[in-house]
């Protein structure tokens, strides 16, 4: 994570690999940021729009200060800008904690060949309506006040129907960042903004908005084919779409803005299908329903599903399509997934490591960050993690979670000195066994231990030997560094639960545990 200095709106981050993305924020973001709220503050009904915004009881004085500042060109009441992951922010784009006083910002919509200039500029805006909502407001003004900010500050115009929604959103996260919890109001994901054109029997092309039913019911009219177009582009976002026509049938899948299907032919369209991609894709859902011939208003289906018929000659009379954010989850439930990237398992051992992650899943009730996923690579050899000789008595070895940036690629993993590649686990998620102990008749009971051991290390645990502040470290626990079975005694202790929840995880006190 990374921080842009406000006081210096053209400071470069140190970090050349995030160079190109801090060159971007400094030189075409901010500049227009800047403009914006210079021409927002100099509006001679500012004061209306900011009521709309932060209610009719907000602090005039204090914003009165914040404004004055920037008719004079002053920014430095805007909080700094850190450029975070995306998982960092719970899959928003941008927030802001007034614990911290700071603007979380996605590194992912800096990045790539098309970089939205405009849409990271109103993810920035909507940020620091919520830093003025902190100092105009002791209590948080209801629904998002920043995208309404964004709104005024634009001179766009709400209808009371998109004021009510406003009104009503919560905006408000819970994100993990350092090893803190920290509330947050974060920036929603943006619409892309669809229009349909529809190929209509005897009507001809007709447009219709998101939503809309595109076409005709009862009036036995076929569509004969449609185009989707993107009113509000996001970077990284794309649509394609395919339709089975009447004697053609399935035809390529094509990419928004181009027309699929058939006109002047008299041919009917029996069915389509609408999928997302790009990097952006797995952030929303495309749905779509429409109206069969002889069957009616079809059930809601989206994300590259087929809707329709083929080999029924039954005729789609419209179509209903839209585009949606998925929900995006803070800190869901523990999902731990084994790989075994040079494998070297007996089926009956893997059974044991997934009964293992299974035992810590019902622990763990919240992860610590957003993903919720913790992939680990298990190995084995006469040789350690980094290729080292092991004495007899070590069994096992793992990687702990220990570093600030929980759960990066680390390129360095090696086994037996060769690297393996991070694309099927964390770098901290790694796991390997001296294969002279698990192969020589090694009892499944203590095997289960020994691996729910080294998961341990892997969510951040110490040995139960290191004393320390934080957790209690009796021997006498699964933590113990004693190969069983005098150490790895079947407790997890309060203490343990006590370090997992410092790092950020969620706990189960009374959790299933199957030991044997």
């Amino acid at each position: 994570m990374f921080e842009l200095n406000n006081t210096n709106p053209h400071q470069s981050l140190t970090n050349s690999a995030n160079l190109a993305a801090t060159n971007i924020l400094n030189s075409q973001v901010m500049p227009t940021v800047y403009q914006d709220l210079q021409r927002f503050a100099t509006d001679p009904n500012v004061n209306e729009k900011l009521k709309l915004s932060f209610g009719a009881d907000y602090n005039v004085q204090n914003a009165q200060t914040i404004l004055a500042n920037w008719v004079l060109g002053n920014f430095s009441n805007i909080p700094s800008i850190e450029l975070v992951e995306l998982g960092d922010i719970a899959g928003a784009n941008g927030a802001f904690a007034k614990e911290t006083n700071k603007i979380y910002l996605s590194k992912d919509i800096l990045t790539g060949d098309s970089i939205n200039t405009e849409a990271v500029k109103n993810v920035i805006i909507e940020e620091i309506g919520h830093s003025i909502d902190a100092q105009v407001n002791a209590v948080d003004a209801p629904g998002d006040e920043g995208e309404m900010f964004t709104g005024v500050v634009q001179g766009k115009t709400f209808d009371a129907m998109d004021w009510a929604k406003l009104k009503a959103e919560d905006d408000s996260a819970t994100i993990h960042l350092n090893g803190q919890e920290i509330q947050v109001e974060k920036a929603s994901l943006p619409d892309p903004g669809l229009r349909e054109l529809v190929h209509i029997q005897d009507i001809g092309d007709r447009i219709f908005s998101e939503g809309a039913v595109a076409g005709t019911t009862g009036q036995s009219r076929r569509l004969e084919g449609f185009q989707i177009n993107l009113d509000s582009p996001i970077p990284g976002l794309s649509m394609e779409y395919m339709a089975h026509i009447q004697d053609i049938g399935d035809t390529p899948w094509v990419r928004e803005g181009q027309y699929v299907g058939t006109k002047g032919q008299s041919r009917r369209m029996e069915g389509f299908a609408i999928r997302l991609t790009g990097s952006q894709a797995s952030k929303y859902d495309v749905f779509y329903q429409a109206h069969v011939e002889g069957i009616g208003n079809t059930a809601r289906v989206g994300n590259g599903q087929f809707i329709g018929t083929r080999g029924q000659s039954r005729r789609v009379e419209a179509i209903s399509v839209w585009v949606q954010p998925k929900p995006q989850f803070s800190n869901p439930d523990i999902d731990i997934q084994l790989s075994y990237p040079n494998g070297g398992f007996t089926q009956s051992q893997m059974n044991i490591f997934e009964q293992a992650a299974t035992n810590w899943e019902n622990v763990i009730t919240k992860d610590k960050v957003p993903s919720g996923v913790l992939k680990i690579a298990i190995t084995q050899g006469s040789k350690g993690i980094l290729g080292g000789n092991w004495g007899s008595d070590i069994a096992a070895e793992s990687w702990m979670d220990n570093f600030q940036n929980y759960r990066n690629d680390l390129t360095t993993n090696s086994f037996n000195g060769q690297p393996i590649s991070g694309n099927n686990f964390d770098g901290d998620g790694r796991i390997h066994f001296n294969n002279s102990f698990i192969n020589n008749n090694f009892p499944k009971n203590n095997l289960v231990r020994l691996t729910m051991h080294e998961i341990g290390h892997t969510l951040g645990l110490d040995e139960a030997q290191k004393d320390g502040s934080l957790y209690d470290a009796k021997r006498d626990s699964l933590m113990d560094l004693d190969a069983p079975p005098r150490g790895q005694d079947m407790t997890i202790t309060e203490g343990m639960n006590k370090k997992l929840e410092y790092l950020g995880y969620g706990v189960n006190r009374s959790p299933i545990i199957n030991w044997s």
